[in-house]
């Protein structure tokens, strides 16, 4: 059996592997990853959705009901903000882990991955697929990909370790993104009358939208469904009444949502004004926490950490939505270990001791899964 790779000095080296997407480059990341991995006996695949951009795959122990651990290889932009420290250093100071993704998430997937590698030549009665991806930073292309192409094959629970700050967290909600396009008839600005204004039938659009979700859906963990319209633009000079103008978006899905439904509100409330079209679509996540999954990453965390943590979710969205309908509804949970704050921050970090935690969660909560006890 190969060295075991510490979890936090992984994690750096993964950091300094530079994955900002665009352009991605997870490749990279890739590449480390298989060269652990197979020689510990993994059966890994590399699944390319373009040029650099790699898709990792890697298995061990019987396909059927296996446990899937999976995170993505590439970070977001740098932003514009300077940073106090090289964005790229992996160091570790003041008892932090420093760098773009430290936290979102390539302490998480060092941490998984160290995990998977402590056991690998167990007896294993239910096997553990690691689903690594690409591309998840836009719109989560690279699971999506996957499913798609057929490549996924199958598992019967899911951990995606997105940060948490090391609590389980048993959902999040789920995403609409829309577009609404407004057309008209430009016109000389002094002589409005002969035009027809694209951006006040958008701008009549936002306000109609404004408490559209009022009093929807509200799960008592994860909150209502939301409405936020953040973009409107249209028109092109001062002195020309504009003939186009377009609206964006961003609808958060709770749990038990009617999502087809609630389409079909907005759309009636904008009127035929402005079409409205869904430009990206996932499911919101929940796993009850009585679940006997949910139970089993509790404990794990708790019987790392000495406390039990209080039933949470997630406000952003994961690659989780993609692999809970890929494997036909398998049980979820989220949970890692960076600060679900310091995602796409500038100086991101993790507590470097979380890492080294967070991997003893997931060694636990493997061997519970994949070589359950006699009873």
């Amino acid at each position: 059996m190969p060295s075991i790779p510490d979890p936090l000095e992984l994690a750096q080296q993964l950091i300094r592997l530079d994955t900002r997407n665009p352009p991605g480059d997870e490749h990279k990341a890739a590449d480390l990853l298989a060269d652990l991995l197979e020689p510990a006996g993994f059966s890994v695949e590399r699944h390319d959705m373009a040029p650099g951009r790699t898709n990792l795959l890697a298995s061990i122990g019987p396909e059927e009901d296996a446990l899937c651990l999976s995170g993505h290889l590439d970070t977001v932009p740098l932003g514009q903000c300077e940073w106090s420290f090289d964005p790229l250093c992996g160091e570790v100071r003041d008892g932090n882990l420093l760098g773009r993704g430290s936290s979102d998430m390539k302490a998480g997937v060092a941490a998984l991955v160290v995990a998977a590698l402590r056991f690998a030549d167990s007896d294993l009665r239910r096997g553990l697929r690691l689903v690594l991806t690409a591309g998840e930073e836009n719109s989560l292309e690279g699971s999506q990909w996957l499913e798609r192409e057929g490549l996924l094959g199958r598992a019967g629970a899911v951990v995606v370790a997105e940060p948490t700050a090391l609590a389980p967290f048993c959902g999040h909600k789920g995403v609409m993104w829309l577009r609404g396009l407004a057309t008209g008839r430009t016109a000389h600005g002094s002589m409005p009358e002969l035009g027809d204004n694209a951006v006040l039938k958008a701008a009549r659009c936002a306000l109609a939208l404004e408490n559209l979700v009022s009093g929807r859906t509200h799960h008592p963990v994860l909150g209502p469904t939301t409405l936020s319209v953040n973009a409107l633009r249209g028109g092109e000079a001062y002195n020309v009444v504009p003939d186009h103008a377009e609206l964006r978006v961003d609808v958060r899905l709770s749990p038990g949502e009617d999502v087809d439904g609630l389409l079909e509100e907005i759309r009636s409330a904008c009127g035929s004004e402005v079409v409205i079209t869904a430009r990206e679509r996932h499911d919101a996540l929940w796993t009850a926490p009585d679940h006997p999954f949910a139970r089993m990453a509790a404990n794990a965390a708790a019987e790392v950490l000495g406390y039990e943590s209080e039933t949470t979710g997630a406000s952003y969205f994961t690659d989780a939505s993609v692999l809970k309908r890929a494997y036909g509804g398998a049980p979820t949970i989220i949970l890692g270990p960076g600060l679900p704050e310091q995602a796409h921050q500038p100086n991101e970090y993790c507590p470097a001791a979380n890492v080294e935690l967070c991997a003893d969660i997931f060694e636990r909560l493997a061997r519970a899964w994949c070589i359950p006890s006699s009873t």
